[in-house]
């Protein structure tokens, strides 16, 4: 890095050949294929990016203290609902509904240009200091700081998976979400992984193999 005080990476994720990497210092655009490799930062953001997520206008959702939208040639947009909210995780779903995992808030929803929050109060979530969110289908699944809710968009209805009720997680802080081709979703907390599909959680029977280019 360019920048020496960069000190944590808390998200990357790669797109058209350029790697975009979260940090405590803000949000770095690598490209590989340049000799040297150099990075390029996004102007206006220079503290802590948690997450990102890319819409399919060729915006880029940052998820930092606040939430913000970012296109190059463009003025940097800040959500005005989510000012000083730390925005943890961000998933765009196959319907457009863009969803924000937030730390004291719950859901923050945006769909057809009209937004919401699903909350503890409004629709029965465990906690709203929430820190992974992926929509699946109907279903919104929500990891907070005391475990998982799964959230049925089609009814309402919310189901919430603690350690008390049988799920091998006592909470989704600092964790992260991984979706398999085959659709098996698995959930890593602060004390374990878990596995959901048809459903139900349950516990792998083996945990998935990773493979590091060194």
């Amino acid at each position: 890095f360019e920048n020496k005080s960069v000190a944590s990476v808390f998200h990357l994720t790669e797109k058209e050949g350029q790697l975009y990497i979260c940090t405590n210092c803000g949000l770095f655009i690598f490209n590989p294929d340049n000799e040297p490799t150099v990075s390029r930062s996004v102007k206006g953001i220079t503290s802590l990016i948690f997450s990102l997520a890319f819409d399919i206008d060729g915006s880029i959702w940052i998820g930092s203290r606040g939430l913000f939208k970012y296109k190059e040639g463009e003025e940097l947009e800040c959500i005005d609902e989510l000012k000083e909210c730390r925005c943890c995780s961000i998933d765009i779903g196959k319907d457009g509904e863009i969803l924000v995992a937030t730390d004291g808030k719950g859901i923050w929803c945006l769909k057809n240009g009209k937004s919401k929050f699903i909350n503890n109060d409004n629709t029965g979530i465990e906690s709203d200091f929430t820190y992974l969110v992926k929509k699946q289908e109907d279903y919104v699944i929500a990891g907070s700081r005391h475990g998982v809710s799964i959230i049925d968009q089609s009814n309402g209805k919310c189901y919430n998976y603690k350690a008390a009720n049988g799920l091998g997680l006592s909470s989704t802080k600092d964790g992260s979400l991984i979706t398999e081709q085959d659709g098996t979703i698995f959930i890593c907390g602060t004390d374990g992984i878990v596995r959901l599909f048809e459903g139900k959680f349950k516990a792998p029977s083996r945990f998935p193999d990773f493979v590091f280019d060194n």
